[in-house]
This record gives C-alpha cells, structure tokens and sequence, in this order.
C-alpha cells in the first residue's frame, strides 16, 4: 500500500502511531484485520502451520501478467531444489507480491532459508552468500553488480528468466516428473488463459 504525503491532511507518524496502538495483532487462522487510510485497505492474516501463505487472487494474477507457465514452473522448480533466487523489478510492490505466491505455491513445504522480499541496498553484497536464498532486487542496480555464476536471476518487467551456466552445464535443475509436469502445466495454463501478459 502506498500513501501520497500531498494528499495527508495530518502528519504521516500520526498514522503510524494510530497503526502501531490501535490496529490488532490477527489471531492465528481465517481471521482478517482490514485498516483503511487514505481511501486505501490494507489487510493482515497469520496463516497456521497447516495452511499454506496467505495470498490473493490478484497477486496470483500479477504473477501471470509477468511471467509464463514455462517459466513459473521453472522458478517452482528451483525453489524445491533450494536454489538461490533473485526477483529483480521496478515494482516493489510487485517483488512482494510475486515472492509470497512461490513461497506459497511450495506448501505443504516450507522455504527456511533467508527470504528478503526487497533488499536494501546497502546489503547487495549478500546476493554472493553460500547458502540458498530468496531475494528481491530493485531494477536500478547496474546489472553487473547482480551477475553471479550460481544465482538464477527473473526479471518480472521483461517476464525473463537467467539460469547460470554453471548450473545447466554440471545438470543441477533437474526437471518435475514428465507426467506430474504435464498435468501441472495444462492446469496452470487452464486456470490462466484468461490473463493478459504484460508487453514487455
């Protein structure tokens, strides 16, 4: 959600104080906690461990606008394999958003390893760490800062998806089971053929 300083009749902190003494903590499962400001809704749930997170039927469909079956089942792929991920957009909204539908498209696994929906940056260096990861980029970084030989970059403006060499070469994405792949693919197709890819 984003709120405009122009259009706030009273300071921004008097919002955040509002927010931080007033709003509700949402118990554990089905329930919601809706907060409007500014003509905006923003809306709060802790899912239990038995339930999948908690996404929308419009981040699913921002997910489609950006990316293909092919390459959603890619990126599904390789976060079961524990890769490490980088999402970079001028969106960060839509970092957010397209992060939380893969992690809860893994469900009834679960992803323990770092996750950072948008990385400062300040922390960039972190994309070069040893261990698995999911992170989320803004598109102003130079492009050869965030190239490196065991990280597969998608880049949700253009719906492009880069897999290092090293990685095909040493055969190190193997792919889903021929039959269960098939199905999953036609369903994914079935369920998004009404959504429009973004041009690039």
């Amino acid at each position: 959600m984003q709120i405009s300083n122009t259009a706030l009749s009273i300071p921004i902190e008097r919002y955040i104080i509002n927010f931080m003494d007033e709003v509700p903590l949402p118990d554990e499962g089905k329930l919601c906690v809706q907060y409007e400001i500014q003509g905006s809704t923003a809306r709060f749930y802790r899912p239990i461990d038995q339930h999948p997170p908690l996404v929308d039927k419009d981040e699913i469909e921002n997910l489609f606008k950006c990316l293909n079956v092919d390459s959603i089942l890619e990126i599904f792929t390789a976060i079961l394999l524990e890769r490490k991920i980088l999402f970079i957009s001028q969106h960060k909204a839509l970092l957010t958003q397209v992060i939380n539908c893969f992690v809860s498209f893994i469900f009834p696994f679960q992803w323990k390893h770092s996750l950072i929906p948008i990385l400062p940056s300040s922390m960039i260096d972190i994309l070069d760490a040893p261990f698995p990861f999911i992170i989320g980029v803004d598109a102003c970084h130079d492009s050869s800062y965030l190239d490196f030989e065991d990280v597969i970059r998608i880049d949700l403006d253009v719906g492009q998806v880069t897999t290092p060499e090293e990685i095909l070469l040493q055969s190190q994405m193997p792919k889903l089971p021929s039959k269960e792949g098939r199905q999953l693919k036609q369903r994914l197709l079935k369920a998004s053929e009404h959504i429009t890819m973004i041009p690039d």
